[in-house]
């Protein structure tokens, strides 16, 4: 009863002292994704193949994310955006707290804006844009912040137990978050550092993350390996995830190694965090050299007092793309995405982490951080403004252009189950099809209508936004057969879509071509975009 009256104690205490950042976080969520909760917006692929009613099953048992399925049961599927949106942001807002919490960033108007800036992000809006796994997602997010936390507060067994058995539930829902736990254990680390723990609690605590790594992976596997037996399946190739073993990850290890330091510059640099426009990006790059010369500081102010300690920092610092890839040393061979991103992000938390707390200088010091931090958040958010944009534009024009293709149709007297139709392209490379700036300046999963040109993408596309955005449904041809019509010479004479003899029967099939971009030349790029998820 002692126990009890003390977690209940705890848990109240919590809540008092995080609730208001955990209720703002909320509300500026729903403000700034409201767009895309209004109306319903998906991204062009998974997004609009599942808009109504989904729960996970065997495909997703076969890719290692089992637990999507008892995920999407709690709320039987219902993929209501305002609810689905909700609960999704509520979790990884939840999630950003308690991490903040862990690494004692005590003050409430840098827990509230690194929050913000989480929120606010093309991470966080690509993720809200797969409607119907994007709860999974957070689940993920939020056990893979559970198992950090429990190496840090727990000690000996109980704290490794812990840790495993949530890097197992969050590996279960989405692999990938692998990295926020390898982030957050390593930033809690480089406080403990800065803080200059005697080296005993410095090992203890790294020992306990590597076993609850250990373990959890162990659990992991495991379970999977259970589940797929269950099923009476095996694992998906997709991303390779048939092919791994440890054997493989092992020789791959240095090759890994300099891939995930090469999707960390490409994140920051190239990439300019999908913050990407040209104003955006300068902004990005004058806060990022603020933050670093922040951290520099920092480093000097080590060294200044113990040299083992200010090189153990450095060490930390540069293992942090590592740390933030660290899927890619379990999944060789891959490349980060932005849905795998969210671990990079977590650069921005780092310098704020090791502000100094007293002095005149440390002051200004905090004061040009949060400002800095401040214009990352505002540049951050109208990216995803411009995002929710973009996703409106494209689907109102593909959507536009579809209801044209089926008044043709109609008029023809090919709607109906005895016509087999192919509708060959993808409606954004098509002359009717028109987006604003808005449309063209977005990031690459925000143009709703360039989806893949591979043949069972590019139906799924087509089916989805044709049964959900214009209310009929239309018997498409089989992927097989769609292969076969698009090679031939017949359909790359016909004209575009509108034009006269656009529509044509070709084989018995009746084929729409839509626009020109729809062979072999145009897979590999298509084959980037899905694999997104």
């Amino acid at each position: 009863m002692e126990a009890y009256k003390k977690t209940k104690g705890k848990i109240i205490n919590w809540f008092r002292e995080n609730g208001f950042t955990l209720a703002a976080s909320l509300t500026f969520g729903l403000i700034v994704y409201w767009l895309m909760i209004s109306q319903n917006l998906v991204n062009d692929l998974d997004g609009l193949w599942h808009t109504s009613n989904y729960v996970a099953g065997s495909w997703e048992i076969s890719l290692g994310r089992f637990m999507l399925r008892y995920v999407d049961k709690l709320y039987d599927g219902v993929l209501a955006a305002p609810v689905t949106a909700a609960i999704t942001i509520f979790l990884f807002s939840l999630g950003n707290i308690i991490a903040f919490h862990m690494l004692q960033i005590r003050q409430r108007g840098f827990r509230l804006l690194l929050s913000f800036f989480m929120l606010a992000s093309p991470f966080m809006c690509h993720t809200l844009s797969y409607a119907y796994t994007s709860v999974g997602y957070g689940v993920a997010y939020l056990f893979a912040v559970f198992a950090a936390a429990s190496c840090f507060y727990f000690h000996c067994i109980w704290g490794i137990l812990a840790c495993g058995i949530c890097i197992a539930f969050s590996m279960s829902c989405y692999q990938a978050y692998i990295d926020i736990f390898c982030v957050l254990v390593l930033l809690a680390l480089i406080k403990m550092i800065q803080k200059q723990k005697d080296v005993r609690s410095l090992a203890a605590f790294l020992g306990r993350g590597l076993f609850g790594g250990v373990l959890g992976g162990i659990f992991y596997f495991i379970s999977a390996r259970l589940m797929l037996l269950y099923a009476g399946g095996s694992l998906a190739s997709y991303k390779g995830a048939g092919t791994v073993s440890i054997g493989q990850m092992l020789r791959s290890l240095p090759s890994s190694i300099v891939n995930c330091y090469q999707c960390f510059y490409e994140f920051l640099v190239e990439k300019a965090m999908y913050i990407n426009k040209g104003a955006y990006e300068v902004t990005l790059r004058v806060v990022l050299v603020l933050l670093a010369a922040g951290v520099v500081y920092v480093c000097v102010k080590i060294f200044h007092t113990s040299i083992m300690y200010g090189v153990a920092f450095i060490v930390c610092i540069l293992v942090f793309p590592m740390a933030a890839n660290a899927v890619l040393l379990l999944a060789p061979g891959n490349s980060a995405t932005l849905l795998m991103s969210m671990g990079s992000m977590y650069i921005v938390v780092l310098p704020v982490m090791l502000l100094p707390e007293n002095g005149t200088f440390d002051f200004c010091l905090r004061r040009v951080c949060f400002l800095a931090v401040s214009s990352l958040l505002w540049v951050s958010i109208l990216t995803v403004e411009n995002d929710q944009l973009a996703l409106s534009e494209g689907r109102t024009a593909a959507v536009t252009l579809a209801q044209n293709i089926i008044g043709e149709l109609r008029e023809k007297g090919y709607l109906g189950n005895d016509y087999a139709i192919a509708l060959v392209g993808r409606p954004a490379n098509n002359d009717l099809f028109r987006g604003d700036t808005a449309f063209y300046t977005a990031n690459a999963y925000a143009q709703f209508g360039y989806w893949s040109t591979q043949s069972g993408n590019n139906r799924a596309s087509w089916e989805g936004l044709i049964t959900q955005y214009c209310g009929v449904r239309i018997n498409l041809c089989y992927e097989e057969t769609y292969d076969i019509i698009r090679l031939m010479d017949e359909v790359e004479n016909m004209p575009e879509f509108p034009a006269e003899g656009s529509v044509q029967e070709i084989e018995g099939v009746i084929v729409v071509k839509v626009s020109e971009l729809y062979r072999e030349n145009n897979i590999a790029q298509s084959e980037k975009i899905v694999f997104c998820v």
